[in-house]
């Protein structure tokens, strides 16, 4: 948010949209997705909704403060970052494992890519 957020604040925002959006108004959410996703100033998104360019910049400050305390009462973004965290660290440990075998090296492969793909959703159904 340019106008009223750092850029910091503003990557802060996109995280928690994709955990606690949902559990906002319709306004809400979509004032700060128009905000830090598209990159709307707040005059834009004011004309949009025919209100003032205060009442959006409340709008917005206000659904960042709920999705914070949904964070810090939920801790849903902090546990899926540390999930993939570990998921991360077991693709790499089993990337170096040597098989002897043909069925070690067919089993590793499949192990691999359940990590891979449960990776890839926990990513995609965040946002992240």
């Amino acid at each position: 948010m340019r106008e009223v957020l750092s850029d910091e604040r503003k990557n802060a925002l996109v995280q928690h949209l994709g955990y606690y959006g949902p559990l906002l108004t319709e306004t809400q959410r979509e004032m700060t997705q128009l905000y830090v996703d598209e990159d709307l100033s707040l005059s834009e998104i004011a004309s949009r909704y025919a209100v003032t360019r205060q009442s959006v910049c409340d709008t917005i400050r206000k659904a960042g403060k709920i999705m914070d305390q949904y964070e810090e009462k939920l801790c849903l973004m902090s546990r899926s970052q540390e999930i993939m965290s570990i998921i991360r660290k077991a693709i790499t440990a089993a990337d170096r494992i040597e098989c002897a075998s043909e069925q070690a090296e067919t089993e590793k492969t499949v192990v691999l890519e359940a990590l891979r793909q449960l990776l890839i959703k926990e990513e995609t159904d965040y946002g992240v």
